[in-house]
């Protein structure tokens, strides 16, 4: 669920909190913790006994379970004192590597090493595909491509120029790592982003929504250029026509695999369920990673996954190919997504991490090359901010807001574990071991895994640590107290009429149902793009509902246009016959109770406005409507604040993807700028009922 955001106002705050973070560990925590272990033991005791010496100490599965355990611990500490779980993760294996010689994992192979990191690359890009959004871009222009390309792409040779007049390498080389080093941590960047959307900050402009938006696509443009730039560098004694075409074609070879791989996982009339849906996918996605890494095409893999991500969400997503298929829809690709960020999140992440961590050993870096990798970090850091500043410029934003997308673009993680081991990977792949060649091109690929792994430990926790700090010094808060344009009812300036009012009004009442506007509310007709703001966004799409705005909070004008979907499959806004799935419904269940009272109270007051009016008190009775419509205003806010205090029904921002960020945006925004309407029907007294005033988060999430 999502933690409560607590605010940090100075350093001596900052420690203050940090120290309650570490100390306040409950007696549930140690609970999971022990049953944790258990079964881990369990699982051990059991792997042991049918397998064997594998699993003895010294052995290669017993360090991988070492690797894995210590992640995950390592992961847990650095998050309570509000660190990225992944800098956690790569100190662990920094650790066991470095302590004793490494003794607890002398048994891990290369080998095993090896598949195990290319399994988890394809997994990051196959999760990459499944939460791009392209219909984002239809909504929010062209800033989040400015966002995108702009300051990666400048940081990409910026490194490389240093790298090449630091550490002697060749152009190419350095570019490609240059490449590894510009892309940001989706995950981090989504973590943080939904903090930021839970302190309301930004969402008049979007803000948040623009940064996840051109995250989400930033890792395309990373194993793009380094796909290049390493075939380009790492050539091998072979033809060299054949070295230079080698990268443009492991692009190609892999785009064309993918949408090969995406027509065969739309075929749902075999993969009849979320579980064969699921599995198809992760098997399909490795066996393409693992088949053009046997012919030396590492990066196509990659590639191959992300397409077919990408590609098979659309394909569900409209049903095709028609005969073939028995269901259409967003929630297919929902589901799955859901499962593989499950694996990646608590197998193959911290096993991703921990390995990238075992691999540099102190002892055998050459001389210089940690202050000259933690240099170009912290330059290349600096010079990205500088950019992404002066991009932001045009965008319709403040000084303020524009430095605050400098710091949030900087959180890296994710891709730089992914890309850093490949350069070595492709040096033992292309050169003999022990030839010159290979020591030179060897030599240059653990600098390379040298920069990336302190650039997840810099960036990561700088980023990540200013965001939180920064973003209430530099963002907007939308404040639901004094923002007229979205948070205050709105009243037509002639006439208003109460939900349903019309021809059930009761006798004596006017007949069209007109009733006084309250006083000190404002008078002016709402925009469609007011009215229903998602994320800091209009909903926009092609279809429409005529009748009551939800948006007036009790009092609407008549034939309102309310779009009632939006972008469909773009996680947006989904079709409100969507089936939810089960796990949703599940958690709003346990909301029920909270927002009973309040549904109640609200109804007392709806049904109190519609009694009928006494002719002879007239002027008074005016008055004790503006009374009674400030009740009704006082209840739908405290509506409002108590679903936002509870936590967000679907989503876990440990892992958060770009698309469940919007779906849950769209989710938070709801409950803060309109009320849902009713149905319609009306109960004995002729008020709504309340058990259909109810708040309905779009698209299933």
């Amino acid at each position: 669920m999502a933690p409560k955001v607590r605010e940090v106002k100075d350093l001596k705050g900052g420690l203050s909190w940090g120290l309650q973070s570490i100390t306040s560990i409950t007696l549930k925590d140690i609970l999971n913790g022990v049953s944790l272990a258990a079964l881990f033991l369990m699982l051990y005791a059991g792997l042991y006994l049918s397998i064997g010496k594998p699993f003895l100490p010294n052995g290669p599965a017993w360090a991988i379970m070492i690797i894995w355990a210590g992640a995950v611990i390592c992961s847990f500490l650095a998050e309570r004192i509000y660190i990225p779980g992944a800098v956690g993760m790569i100190c662990s294996g920094l650790f066991l590597r470095n302590v004793s010689s490494g003794i607890l994992i002398h048994g891990l192979k290369a080998s095993w090493s090896k598949q195990i990191r290319a399994a988890a690359v394809s997994i990051i890009f196959l999760r990459s595909g499944l939460e791009i959004e392209l219909g984002i871009f239809k909504v929010l222009g062209w800033r989040p491509v400015k966002l995108l390309l702009i300051p990666g792409l400048a940081e990409a040779f910026f490194d490389g120029g240093l790298i090449i007049k630091i550490f002697k390498m060749p152009a190419t080389f350095a570019f490609a790592t240059g490449f590894i080093l510009k892309a940001v941590g989706p995950a981090l960047v989504i973590q943080a982003m939904f903090e930021v959307q839970q302190r309301r900050l930004g969402i008049r402009k979007a803000i948040p929504a623009t940064v996840v938006a051109a995250a989400s696509f930033d890792d395309m443009v990373a194993i793009t250029g380094y796909t290049i730039f390493i075939n380009l560098a790492v050539q091998g004694e072979g033809d060299r026509g054949w070295a230079i075409a080698h990268g443009p074609l492991s692009v190609v070879f892999g785009i064309l695999a993918g949408m090969l791989a995406a027509v065969i996982c739309s075929i749902t009339v075999l993969w009849s369920n979320k579980f064969k849906r699921t599995f198809m996918l992760f098997f399909t996605a490795l066996a393409m990673k693992y088949f053009f890494d046997h012919f030396e095409f590492s990066s196509g893999g990659a590639l191959g996954s992300l397409t077919l991500g990408l590609l098979v969400k659309e394909l569900w997503r409209r049903g095709w190919p028609p005969l073939l298929a028995i269901d259409k829809g967003t929630e297919a690709a929902q589901q799955v997504e859901r499962h593989v960020r499950w694996v990646w999140r608590f197998l193959m992440m911290p096993l991703l991490f921990g390995l990238i961590g075992t691999s540099i050993n102190f002892s055998t870096l050459a001389k210089g090359t940690i202050p000259k990798s933690v240099g170009i970090i912290f330059a290349g850091l600096a010079f990205r901010m500088v950019i992404t500043f002066c991009t932001m410029f045009g965008s319709g934003l403040t000084l303020l807001e524009q430095l605050f997308f400098a710091l949030a673009w900087s959180p890296k993680a994710t891709v730089q574990a992914a890309l850093a081991g490949l350069p070595n990977d492709a040096v033992n792949a292309a050169y003999k071991r022990g030839t010159p060649m290979w020591n030179q091109y060897h030599a240059y690929a653990q600098d390379t895994l040298a920069i990336c792994i302190f650039s997840i430990i810099i960036c990561g926790t700088i980023g990540m640590v200013s965001i939180r700090w920064f973003s209430p010094l530099l963002l907007e808060r939308a404040d639901d107290a004094g923002d007229d344009n979205i948070h205050r009812p709105m009243f037509s300036a002639a006439t208003m009429k109460s939900h349903d009012m019309g021809s059930n009004a009761s006798p004596g009442a006017p007949a069209n149902g007109d009733i006084p506007a309250p006083a000190g509310i404002r008078q002016q007709p709402i925009s469609e793009a007011e009215l229903v703001p998602v994320g800091g966004l209009p909903i926009i799409g092609p279809e429409a509902s005529t009748g009551p705005s939800p948006g007036r909070l009790g009092y609407v004008e008549e034939n309102i246009t309310v779009p009632s979907s939006g972008f469909s499959g773009t996680g947006l806004v989904a079709p409100a016959e969507q089936k939810e799935s089960r796990e949703l419904r599940d958690r709003i269940r346990a909301q029920s109770n909270a927002v009973a009272t309040h549904l109640d109270h609200i109804e007392q007051v709806a049904v109190g406005i519609q009694q009928p009016r006494d002719p002879e008190q007239g002027q008074a009775m005016g008055t004790l409507d503006r009374d009674r419509a400030d009740q009704l205003i006082t209840a739908v806010r405290e509506l409002r604040q108590a679903l936002l205090d509870e936590p967000d029904p679907a989503s876990d921002t440990m892992e958060m993807g770009s698309s469940e960020f919007m779906r849950a945006s769209t989710y938070q925004s709801r409950l803060r700028h309109r009320t849902p309407g009713t149905s319609g029907q009306q109960s004995p007294t002729g008020s709504p009922r309340a058990s259909q005033v109810r708040t309905q988060p779009s698209g299933g999430f």
